[in-house]
This record gives C-alpha cells, structure tokens and sequence, in this order.
C-alpha cells in the first residue's frame, strides 16, 4: 500500500484533484487545507499543483459567486453594519465570518466615488493580501520608516500573517542584527489588535532563547512549563510562557538558539495548536501566534521539519541595502529624538551627516541610534561646559570615525541631495515622534547637574571635560557594544579558533585598556585571530619570523611595547605560550593603531576578494563581522563572464577605494591573478594578488591591512608565505625549480642531481631548474633560497637536510636511494609540468546520480557525500564541513549549477560527486539548481578546478550534462581531457 502511494504521481494527483473541485460548492470551495485532507498529501504541493494548473485560491474562486450577493444585499440596504452584513452572507449560504465579511466588503468598497450598484462590475480581487484600504487605516505601521518603499514588501507581508484567517500565520523574520525584528514583531503584535485579530488586552510575551541557551532543560520549563516532580527541583506544577501568551502573541527571539528537542515540542503547537508540560501526559490546548526571529542561516541552524511547519518568511534588509532617503530619514528622527530628551536646539554639521549616511554601521540600525546618542552625549558636554544652549555635533564627537568608508559614485550624489547645510533640529519640532526604546533619557540630566558641582568645587573646564568625558564612555558603553553583540562575536570566534584563547584574549584587551583608556575594544578580534595563527604555525612547526625592527618599535611606541611586554606575560602564563620578541613588537604596533585615532584615519591597503559563483560576498561578509571592519569587497563573478567584464567591474571597484596605499585581489582560481597587472597598467593604482583564497585568508588580509605601517607588498608577502609555503602560486608562471641540499652543497648534493639525471636519462628533469644549496652557513643559505625563490617556483628540496626557508616538500638521500623518494619526485613533477588535467581522475561514475529525486538542499548534499564515503574519497566530517561551508554563503554558480564543498582536511583523495536532478530545488534565495558537483578537493589540487571550469564554461557540455540519462554519459562528458 506504501508503495502505491509513493508511485502516484503529480499527474494522477492533479486530475484527482480536478474532479474534486469540478463538484465544490461554489459558495463555499474548498481550501487547500481541505484539498490536502482528501488527496492526502501535504497542503505546500496542493499549492504547487494548483498554481501548475492554473487555477484560483479558493478565494477568487468563491469571489465568482459572492460578489453578485454582496451587490444584491448592499443595493437592498447599504448602510447594514459588520455584524448584520455578515449574517446576511451566511443566510445566502457563505461560510464567513464576521472579519472576513467585513474585509470582503472593504476592499469591495475601498474608492469613495464608486457606488453600491457598481460594485458588482469590479473586478474579482484577491483579498488574501491586506487591502489598500486596511493599509491607509493601520496606524500600526506609520512610525516605520519605508513602510511604502524599502520596506513594503515585508510590512505587506506582516499585515498578511495576521490577518491570515482563521489564525493567522506563524511568521520568521530574519536579518542581520540591528535590522529591527524585535520592532517590526511589536508592530505585527499592534496590528493584530488594532484589527480586532486579537483581543485589546492580548498578550505579547518575548522570549529570548540566548538567554537561556546554556541551560536547554530550564529552557524548555521557561517556555512549556512542568508538571510537579517532572525534574529535581520542580515542587509544584508552573505553566509556561506558552500558557501566558494564549490568545496572544509568543515572540521567540534569537529562536536558532533553542534546541532540537525544543523545535519538536513546537511542531503539536504549529500543527495542533496543542503541547505537553514537560512530565506531563496530557495536552493542552493554545491559540498562540508564534512570531520567531534569528540572525543565523535558517537552513543550518533550524530543523528542515521546523522550517516547513513556519509558513510566512520575512527578510529584512540590512541598513547598507536600505534607500539613502530612508536612512536620512533615521537620522533625522534618531536626533530628533534627542533633541527632545536635551530640551534643545541640536545642530549637526554637515560632515556628521555624511559620516552617518555612508559608513558601514554592521550593527545596522540599532548601531546607528547608539552611535547617534554617543555623539549627542559627547556635543551636549561641550555645550553644557562652554555654557552654550545650542548643541553642535561634530566630527569629533562620534565615537569612531572612518574617513575611508566606502560608498558608490551614484550614492555619493544622492547623499548630496540631503546633505546641502547642516541639519537644524528644534526641540518644539517632535511631531509624531515615536517611542524609542533604551531612552537615555538621564544622561543629559546627570551632565549638567556634574557640570555645575565641579564648577563648584573650582575645577577648570578641561579638567571636568576629562572627568566626564570619562564618565560618559562608561554610561553608554552598553549602547556603542551592545552585550549580545559581545556574545554573537565571540561564539563567531569560537567557532574558529580555540575558546580557551577568545577568553584569554578578551581578558588582556581589557586589561590593556587599563593602561590605554582609549583602546578600541575591537583590537579584541585582532588580536585573537592574531595569536591564533601564530599558535597555528608553531603547532605545526612552520613558524617564520616576522621582520620587524623590535627595537626600534619599542621605542617609537614606548608605553604600548611596556603594555604589549604585561600581555605578553599573562597570555603566555595562561595559554602556556612563548611569544617571540618580533610577536611581542606586533602587538605593540596593534595597540597604537587601535589606541590612536588620528592613526586610524591614515590610509590603508584595501581588500578586494573576487570569486566565481556568490563566494567572495559570503567570504567578506564574514570576515568583516568577525573583525568588526569593513575593510573587506567582495566582488562575485559569473562564470561565464569575460575577462574584460571582469577587469572593467575590477577597476571601478578599485578607483572608488584605493585610500593610496594600494588594493590586494585575493582571487580564487590562477587565471584571476593576470588582472592585477592589467589594472595597474590602466589605472597606475598598485596592486598585488595573492590566488587560491578561502575564509581564512581573507580573515588574515583584513588583520594586516589594519596596521597602516603595513605595505600591500608586505601583506601580500605573507599570504604567500602561509599559503604556499614560500613558494608561489602556480598562476605566477615562474619556471620551476628543485633544490639539493647538503652541508657544503658540494657532495651529496651533486650526486643526488647525477643520480636522478642519469637514472631518468635526463628526461625527468627537463624544463626544470636545478640548485645545489649548502647548509653549512644558515643565514647564507636562506638569502640564497630567497633570491631562488624570487625568479622560480621551488617544487621540492632533495638532500640529507631540510633546507630553511621554503615549505616545498622534501625528499630524504635515503629515499631516492630506496627508490621510493623517486616515485615522490615523479608524482610531483608529472603534475607541475603536465599542465593538462582529466576529470576522469577524481570522477567515479558510483558516485554519480541522475534525475535524484529529491527537494531540499541538505538532503542532496548528505546524499552525495554519503556516495564519496563510501568510496574512501572523504571521512565522516568531511559532511559537516561542507555545511559549515554553505553556512558561510551559498555556493552555486550561473546556469543551476551548485558547487558545495568542504574542508580539505578532511579529504582522503581528491573526488567529486554528481547529481542531476529531476526538478530543479532552492539553493538560496530565488535561485534554483538542478546540477549539483559536491567538490573534495585538496589544496594541490587546482589543475582539477581549472578542468572543472572549462566544463562547465562550455555551454554545450553544460547541456549535455543536464540531458544525460545514465552516469556513464555524464562520466564521458566530465572525463574528457583538457588542454
């Protein structure tokens, strides 16, 4: 019988589906909750087969009928009221309810000219979706800002969710942190009453899931309640914040931090509308609206049977993605707001506005307000201790200020249409001014009543500026670093890095500040990420020292070396670490640039990652939040995009930002790297360009471009270094090299070049250039290594000792001689030299699916990587680092193309597994991909990625791959050879 079942297909449903309606009542049609009940399938593919065939919900549908007896009753007696209108549709015959009716009769009658007789001449309407009339009349919505253009689709969204009958819809809203989910659910919570959804005195519990995150039984008491005995400690049955919010709204907060067995005991509510207390048998039945909201990718922190089980998706943009003219709008209003709380005339110069409307604010709109009260806060001081009434913010009254940030030539103009003068603000001038939340509203009462006790006690102005200079930065310390920021970032850290380390760290960084008042609190992501790496390369015993001057650092920047020397102790005691003089000296630098702010304004080398598919945006964004900058671009490029689209899109990029130090690509595939030269040919900008990024690399970029006595050459430099090991990239097309090394470079050395020669006849060796290196004078022999690698690409050192100066692999005397250091040496030079590369290396035709049918990312990606498993290509983690991956930002490519991957570590041999699918799924988005390559790809492995692209580039082998009918067909058409 199951498998009867699973064999109907959509064809059989759809025409099932088409007698059952051929014999609804029109009146009354049927919903697709009812349509699913009797098809016996989920309601998401009644909707599916629904608008596959063409026909209307069942509201449109019962409009046909409803529209000549709303005519008829209305023409009798136009003035009926709500409840006696709707009574006279259910006499007719309509299974309608007093809302519903009233909704019908509103959109029916929304224009004041149009008469009861003409209304039976409208046309039908789909009243699923708020009415223009109900959004004229809503109040709840006025006080935000782009409710009829940034924001109407999500505020439209909203109102629908509520009015949704019977019950509305359970609603996720999703963004950034700061976008203002908490704000728009309050405002859904409004709405709801002022439509007489819910009753006025509903209520609307928050629950912020974070808070208890650490403690997932209390967070499951908090939330369903317990029964008496359920666990120790629980004396008496308690109800939950379920229970509380009946009839109401149940705003979840930050809902990604609730637990899988917390999502499950949410499923009876979302289906039911009923629970269980924790220990209890019995259910309880509720009539709760569930509002969520996260700031994570739902897809790998939400349970795939929870995401469904939530109907209504709300997405609200960043501040960077909102208009200039709404964001101008934000400030106007955040200011005036103060001026209402200083009972004064506030007066912003011009270049505050244009600070405000161009940088990169990543806390988004709540960033925006904190650091407008910050600003206001440091002005009303001044004004107070000059004995002024106007207030003037200035530039020097933000917290922090980035001469650099970037904006576009387009929106460069259109801040200029706001900003002409600067911006006068009255106090009388409030208007319908909004409550604000976290008012401050005592600070300004606190720096007068101060200002005039120290003026008492005989202090000079510059004496109490400091003082309360001092004390407002502790006031609104809270506003400019929000505690849950602080936590987001570091469980971000976390996530990448050692937690022992993140603690130790934040602890020195507050320390330091001790010593420096003015350190900014974000050296604490620097330094972490810092320390990390070094721990990193010493663990693996790949250190390279840093070239610095110590001894001059420490006495330019005398007091932040001693402050550097105090940290350097304790984080060495705690975390059983031996800094280096060099690192001590970099912490040095590290602590000036972060403790000067006349320092931050110098120019710096920008950070330009490009990548094919949506990679580089995803690889930025990252980076930029988990140091809390905006010094990295992303730019994604298409992969059939051309080289010149991609040089013109470069540049203009590049001529926007470039502060005079320079800009470094970080790109993803070698034939990228050419555009570096091209640009500075065109532009005279200098760049430099390091290929083969990853997150991690962009994270290190962002750290050294910080420090403005770091030059792009430098940085770039040292990319390599980690990167390659000393040696370039194989897109730089030096020639290739070997080194034999001994102690004099004289004896074994030779003999071991002798021996390969002749036991290859000489063939082994050619287009290869060779070096014999003495190991007898270190510092010698690295200056010789350093001008090799300069001119060449050093693929492996042969010799009796481990040359320094280059991570290239090497090869022992006594396994040349045994024979097998010769096959070592062989592998490494056919892959260098044969440039040309077949798929039909790391491609299996077992681990190739065609027409898979199935329709959700994770379930596609859990089936490929199970296919690599069991071929030994991949371990068991490899799958959870691909999530991790996608978590970062999807990775799919023009033309339905996904191209999920993960960590190379986890990579036993290089592989890919592939899938066509039989209906195209969501990858992220609105795109959709119906050819799915799951890469397990080695860092080596670049000639394979360039093969891949040259595949898939080829629109006529895209093809053929889409219509392939059989692994084999796909295996010949990837295994073909490239040159």
């Amino acid at each position: 019988m199951k498998n009867q079942q699973k064999s109907r297909d959509a064809e059989s449903i759809r025409k099932e589906m088409l007698v059952i309606l051929a014999g609804e009542d029109r009146k009354n049609p049927f919903t697709d909750e009812e349509l699913a009940v009797k098809l016996g399938i989920r309601r998401e593919r009644v909707v599916l087969l629904r608008r596959e065939a063409n026909i209307a919900s069942y509201r449109l549908r019962r409009n046909d009928a409803i529209l000549d007896d709303v005519r008829r009753i209305l023409q009798a007696e136009p003035h009926l009221s709500e409840r006696a209108f709707s009574a006279a549709l259910q006499d007719a015959g309509y299974r309608v309810s007093r809302y519903a009716a009233a909704s019908i009769r509103r959109e029916l009658t929304k224009t004041k000219d149009v008469s009861s007789e003409e209304i039976g001449a409208r046309e039908p309407t789909d009243i699923s979706s708020p009415s223009a009339s109900e959004q004229e009349d809503s109040k709840a919505f006025r006080s935000m800002i782009g409710q009829e253009k940034g924001l109407q689709v999500q505020i439209n969204q909203a109102k629908a969710a509520i009015l949704y009958p019977p019950n509305g819809l359970h609603t996720l809203i999703t963004g950034s942190s700061g976008v203002g989910k908490s704000y728009l659910a309050k405002r859904m919570y409004a709405f709801a009453k002022e439509q007489h959804v819910i009753e006025a005195d509903a209520k609307f519990i928050v629950f912020n899931c974070a808070d208890y995150a650490d403690n997932p039984q209390l967070l499951l008491s908090q939330l369903f309640g317990y029964r008496k005995g359920a666990f120790s400690g629980a004396a008496s049955d308690k109800p939950g914040l379920i229970e509380s919010a009946d009839h109401g709204i149940l705003f979840l907060d930050e809902v990604h931090r609730l637990p899988s067995e917390g999502q499950e005991i949410l499923f009876s509510i979302l289906d039911k509308g009923e629970f269980r207390r924790l220990g209890d048998t019995r259910s309880i039945k509720v009539n709760v609206r569930i509002i969520a909201a996260t700031t994570e990718n739902i897809e790998s922190s939400l349970l795939l049977t929870f995401r469904r089980r939530i109907p209504m998706m709300i997405d609200l943009p960043a501040l960077s993605e909102r208009p200039i003219a709404e964001r101008y709008a934000m400030v106007r209003r955040f200011f005036l707001a103060e001026a209402v709380q200083t009972q004064r005339v506030i007066r912003v110069d011009e270049k505050v506005l244009r600070y405000l409307l161009r940088y990169p604010c990543p806390g988004n709109i709540g960033q925006l307000l904190s650091d407008i009260r910050v600003a206001c806060a440091n002005a009303f001081l001044r004004s107070v201790s000059k004995g002024r009434e106007e207030v003037t913010v200035r530039i020097s009254n933000l917290a922090k200020y980035d001469a650099l940030a970037r904006i576009s030539k387009k929106q460069d103009e259109e801040i200029k249409a706001y900003v002409q003068q600067p911006l006068i603000i009255d106090k009388a001038a409030q208007g319908d001014l909004p409550a604000v939340s976290k008012q401050l509203d005592t600070i300004y009462h606190t720096i007068e009543g101060d200002v005039l006790e120290l003026r008492r006690i005989g202090l000079d102005s510059a004496k109490i500026n400091e003082i309360l200079q001092r004390k407002i930065k502790e006031k609104i310390k809270e506003y400019v670093w929000p505690k849950e920021s602080m936590h987001q970032t570091m469980e971000d850290l976390c996530s990448i890095m050692d937690a022992r380390m993140v603690r130790v760290v934040r602890e020195a960084v507050e320390k330091a500040r001790v010593y420096l008042p003015d350190l900014q609190q974000n050296l604490y992501y620097f330094l972490a990420i810092h320390l990390s790496t070094f721990t990193d390369r010493m663990n693996r015993g790949v250190y390279w020292k840093l070239a610095l001057d110590v001894h001059d650092i420490s006495t330019r920047y005398q007091r932040e070396y001693e402050v550097a020397c105090i940290l350097a102790r304790d984080i060495g005691e705690k975390l059983d670490l031996d800094l280096p003089p060099e690192e001590i000296g970099m912490m040095a630098m590290y602590l000036y640039t972060f403790s000067h702010a006349d320092v931050q304004e110098e120019p710096q080398v920008r950070v330009i990652v490009l990548s094919h598919g949506r990679v580089a945006s995803a690889m930025a964004e990252v980076a930029n939040r988990l140091l809390n900058m905006n010094y990295a671009i992303g730019i994604d490029m298409d992969f059939s995009e051309s080289q010149e689209n991609m040089l013109e899109k470069v540049i203009q990029v590049i001529e926007e930002v470039d502060a005079g130090k320079g800009c470094l690509l970080l790109v993803d595939i070698g034939s990228l790297t050419t555009l570096a030269e091209r640009v500075t040919a065109r532009t005279g900008i200098q760049t430099a360009c390091v290929d083969r990024v990853d997150t991690a690399m962009v994270l290190e970029a962002v750290r050294r471009a910080a420090l403005t006595t770091v030059s792009l050459d430098e940085i770039a430099g040292a990319l390599r270094m980690d990167k390659f090991g000393g040696q370039e990239s194989t897109a730089t097309r030096r020639l290739p090299a070997l080194l034999f090394v001994c102690i004099t470079g004289e004896g074994t050395a030779r003999r071991l070049l002798e021996y390969i020669v002749q036991g290859s006849e000489g063939r082994l060796l050619q287009g290869v250039q060779t070096f014999t290196i003495g190991t007898l004078d270190a510092a010698h022999m690295k200056t010789e290594i350093a001008k090799i690698r300069s001119s060449y690409r050093v693929l492996a050192s042969v010799g009796n000792m481990k040359p320094i100066g280059t991570r290239a692999p090497f090869i022992s005397a006594q396994e040349i001689f045994s024979g097998n250091g010769m096959a070592r040496l062989h592998q490494i030079l056919e892959e260098e030299i044969d440039g040309s590369a077949s798929l039909a290396d790391v491609v299996d035709e077992r681990c190739i699916v065609c027409s898979l049918r199935l329709s959700d990312k994770t379930q596609i990606i859990d089936h490929l990587a199970g296919l690599l498993q069991a071929q030994g290509a991949v371990d068991t983690e490899f799958l959870l680092s691909a999530y991790k991956r996608e978590s970062t930002g999807a990775t799919y490519l023009s033309g339905g193309i996904g191209i999920p991957h993960g960590s190379a570590e986890f990579v036993h041999r290089p592989a890919i597994a592939v899938a066509s699918l039989e209906r195209p799924v969501l990858w992220e988005h609105n795109f959709m991909v119906d050819l799915v390559f799951l890469l397990a790809l080695r860092e080596n492995d670049q000639k394979y990625i360039d093969a891949f692209y040259h595949i898939i580039t080829d629109k006529k082998d895209l093809q053929h791959l889409k219509e392939a009918a059989s692994p084999g067909e796909i295996y010949a058409i990837l295994a073909k050879k490239q040159n």
